[in-house]
């Protein structure tokens, strides 16, 4: 029976639901089992599923990474299993892979504040060693230098991914003696965290501050008003990366690949513009 192992780095995280669903439909009509495992974004809790996938004699991995140190993925390549990463990478880890242009998309997200005449513009990152979170900070620095707007380091403020993460980091940035006028949440998660606050304080969106999320999820348009959000395919991520897999079992020395995928700014009325759609292409 061939197998492949997935760890997620949060199934409670409906964008990794989502990428779950488009490796499974590759890898069951591919006649494989998959054999799921759950970080929660705890490295040690990954390496026990890479640990037992291996010692289970899976035909590769899929991983979506909790740790910076590239050490437990190679004792994976030693063993000869084929490894892709998902929505995150690691420098110097050469693998295939598939991401969103995070840079691009943030960077997106915020001219698009900036146009809006937004000058005080916060930025909510992820944990700050994963490449996401890092990547989406650059891209929001990137539109703040070419706009010559200064960057202010009191504006960026680091959750964990998770909803408690966003909740703090918008009480944050909302007890400074300036406040931001907007803000970019690098998560779906954390956005719920950080309009939970903002609720809190009754402000009103977009008025008293506008909203941006990362990552477009179900609820986004219930909400009063609809979030404007950088949507990431995160069901294509899951089809190319099982797709990878299948490709490096039956040609293990091809060269690796890291496939980049585009994001959407989608418009909606957290940020008091006119609804529309604009996606950047390669």
């Amino acid at each position: 029976m061939q197998k492949v192992g997935v760890v997620l780095s949060d199934m409670q995280n409906p964008f990794f639901t989502r990428t779950l669903s488009g490796i499974e439909k590759v890898l069951l009509d591919a006649d494989y089992v998959l054999l799921l495992g759950n970080s929660d974004e705890n490295p040690k809790r990954e390496q026990i599923h890479l640990d037992t996938f291996s010692s289970e004699g899976v035909d590769g991995i899929i991983v979506s990474i909790a740790t910076s140190d590239p050490k437990s993925y190679q004792k994976i390549l030693r063993a000869g299993i084929p490894l892709v990463l998902i929505d995150r990478v690691l420098p110097g880890l050469k693998v295939d892979s598939v991401v969103v242009n995070n840079i691009r998309g943030a960077f997106q997200a915020t001219e698009h504040l900036i146009h809006l005449g937004h000058r005080r513009i916060g930025f909510i990152g992820g944990i700050p060693q994963m490449s996401t979170s890092s990547e989406r900070k650059e891209g929001y620095l990137q539109a703040l230098v070419e706009q010559h707007i200064p960057v202010s380091a009191t504006l960026i403020v680091n959750g964990n991914f998770r909803q408690e993460g966003g909740y703090m980091a918008m009480q944050q940035l909302l007890d400074m003696k300036e406040p931001p006028t907007a803000v970019l949440v690098a998560n779906n998660l954390m956005t719920l965290g950080a309009l939970r606050k903002i609720h809190e304080y009754r402000l009103s969106i977009p008025n008293d501050l506008a909203v941006i999320g990362f990552d477009d999820m179900d609820w986004a348009t219930s909400l009063n008003p609809p979030l404007t959000v950088v949507a990431q395919p995160s069901y294509e991520m899951g089809l190319i990366a099982a797709e990878l897999l299948l490709s490096r079992t039956q040609e293990s020395s091809s060269p690796t690949q890291q496939v980049v995928l585009e994001t959407t700014l989608i418009i909606r009325k957290s940020c008091g513009a006119p609804e529309s759609s604009k996606e950047y292409s390669s």
